[in-house]
Parts: C-alpha cells; structure tokens; sequence
C-alpha cells in the first residue's frame, strides 16, 4: 500500500518527473505545464511493469490530470491505491 510520504514533494514535480510501481502496476507522475500557473496540474501515467516508461507502447498507458497541489498528491495516493488494487489483472501480465 502506498502511502503520501511516498510520493515526493510538490516542488520536485517541477524539476522532473517521478516514477514508482506498486504491485505490479508502473507510475509515472509529471508536471503538466500550461501557460498559467494557475492551471497547471499534475499528470499520472499507469502502465504493466513491463518496460520502462519509455520503452512502454502508448497504446497501453492511461493518462490521468489532478490538481498541482498537495491535495492532488493526496488524490494520487488514493487513486494509486485504487488503481493497483482495480485493475490487478492488467498488472499482473
């Protein structure tokens, strides 16, 4: 189970993204500029754990957008969690 203290702060979102897996199911979580400040958001990408993100066809990664908040990281754990668990058979390739 992943927990929010696993995740990084929000001011590292800005310099690069972060990457993580949780049984079996691969994360990628990014800073989704726009032209205002005000409206960037946090993207999380879930892929198998297969390939690196990179390496990982399109075709099978789901996009996400939450908030650029620490209550958007909030949402993230919960919906990591979610996810890992939801989705268990797509994981488990």
């Amino acid at each position: 189970m992943l927990r929010r203290i696993d995740l990084m702060a929000l001011a590292f979102y800005r310099k690069e993204p972060f990457t993580g897996s949780l049984d079996g199911m691969r994360y990628r979580i990014s800073l989704k500029k726009s032209g205002d400040p005000e409206t960037e958001s946090l993207e999380v990408v879930l892929y198998p754990d297969e390939f690196c993100y990179e390496k990982t066809d399109e075709a099978v990664k789901q996009c996400y957008e939450f908030p650029f908040s620490d209550e958007g990281l909030e949402q993230i754990t919960a919906f990591l969690n979610e996810q890992a668990d939801k989705q268990k058979d797509l994981w488990n390739l």
